[in-house]
C-alpha cells in the first residue's frame, strides 16, 4: 500500500507569471485596438501591428486562463498514489499515469529548471486523454522533444525536483518492484 502524497502547486511563481502575462495581453490589445501608437518611421503598418496583437491576444490570454484556472483551484498540482501519479499541475495535465503504464522515469533541464519526465508504453493513450486541442498540442510536443507527453516542471510544483523523484521512484518501486 502506497501512502497518498499531495504536492500542492508553487501558487507564489505562479501569481507572478500570471501578473506578467495579463500584462502582455494589455499590451496585445493595445496593438489592436491603438495599432497607430506602436508605429515607427522604420515599420508603420498598421495592419500587421493590429494582426500581430491579435494572434498573441489569442494565444497569451489562453495562458492567463488557464493560470487563472490553476490559481483557483483548490486540486494539489500532483498526487502519487495506489492508482499511480494524478498530475493536476501542468496547463495540459493529463490526470492519472497508472503505474503499468510506466516505463521509466526521468528527470532532465538545466538544474535552475528541471523537468520530470513520466515516460510510458502508450503516449497516445495520453495525448487523446486531453479534450483541449491547445493541449493535445502540447502533449504532443513534449513527446517530440522528450520521448513522453508527460513532462513535469518543478517550478510549477512546491517540492524540490530530486524530493519529487525520490518520492515518485520509491511509489514506482512499491508498486512494481522496479
Amino acid at each position: 500500500m502506497i501512502e497518498e502524497i499531495e504536492v500542492p502547486l508553487k501558487k507564489s511563481l505562479l501569481s507572478i507569471l500570471f501578473l506578467v502575462l495579463l500584462i502582455f495581453v494589455v499590451l496585445c490589445l493595445g496593438f489592436v485596438l491603438y495599432p497607430e501608437g506602436f508605429t515607427s518611421s522604420g515599420y508603420d503598418s498598421a495592419v500587421w501591428i493590429r494582426m500581430f496583437g491579435g494572434i498573441a491576444f489569442v494565444i497569451i490570454g489562453m495562458g492567463v486562463v488557464l493560470l487563472g484556472k490553476k490559481l483557483s483551484s483548490t486540486q494539489p498540482g500532483l498526487v502519487i498514489n495506489n492508482t499511480g501519479i494524478i498530475d493536476n499541475g501542468t496547463g495540459s495535465g493529463v490526470g492519472l499515469v497508472s503505474w503499468e503504464d510506466i516505463v521509466r522515469l526521468e528527470t532532465t533541464g538545466i538544474p535552475a529548471s528541471k523537468m520530470f519526465l513520466v515516460v510510458v508504453n502508450d503516449p497516445q493513450k495520453y495525448i487523446n486523454k486531453v479534450n483541449s486541442t491547445f493541449a493535445k498540442g502540447i502533449l504532443r510536443l513534449n513527446n517530440k522533444l522528450y520521448g513522453s507527453p508527460i513532462v513535469i516542471p518543478s517550478s510549477t510544483l512546491d517540492i524540490d525536483v530530486e524530493e519529487l523523484e525520490m518520492r515518485i521512484r520509491a511509489a514506482l518501486k512499491k508498486k512494481k518492484g522496479m
